[in-house]
């Protein structure tokens, strides 16, 4: 579509040139080749320590990554093969949002993705996949909290989908204190 009122602007031109390729076949001509990085990352993280579990707590961290491994697999196939049946199951309403399937179906690929280091029998791979699923559980939590104070998700799914999201962070934790 043509407009005649626009026709007396220009486009500015880009106050940047791109780079020559001979520019980055040098940047790229500098970096390792692949046989020179290490194998595997390095055994300990750069990130603080988490705080000790209490001794009484009742599950051991073996306990903690069986139960969290069976709730994210859980979670993962019945989220995926029902996603309907799911989101109800956590308090959201497929009928009110078509997008709640497709939704869920992200979260259910995702809570697999996470289980699947778990089943490996690297020690240092499943530390890190806890490590990151702590993180994703406190995203998790904070966006529950987020969603019920703004309304965005009915109060019972923000509690719910909060709730899980906290448990499961508290597994992680304790499954990573035995390191």
């Amino acid at each position: 579509m043509r407009r005649p009122d626009l026709d007396h602007l220009t486009v500015p031109a880009l106050p940047v040139s791109l780079p020559s390729r001979e520019s980055l076949q040098a940047s790229l001509d500098q970096l390792p080749a692949l046989g020179d990085l290490p194998a595997s990352l390095p055994a300990r993280s750069s990130l603080p320590a988490a705080p000790k579990v209490p001794e009484w707590v009742p599950i051991t961290p073996f306990q903690a990554k069986v139960a969290l491994l069976s709730i994210r697999s859980l979670i993962g196939v019945l989220g995926w093969l029902f996603p309907n049946l799911s989101g109800r199951l956590f308090g959201i309403d497929p009928a009110q949002n078509p997008a709640a399937p497709y939704l869920g179906r992200l979260f259910a690929a995702r809570e697999l993705a996470l289980v699947a280091p778990l089943l490996v029998e690297d020690e240092d791979v499943q530390r890190r996949s806890l490590q990151v699923g702590m993180a994703v559980d406190a995203a998790d939590a904070a966006a529950s909290v987020a969603a019920g104070v703004t309304g965005t998700l009915p109060k019972r799914a923000a509690l719910l989908t909060g709730v899980t999201a906290v448990i499961a962070l508290l597994l992680g934790w304790i499954a990573t204190s035995d390191d």
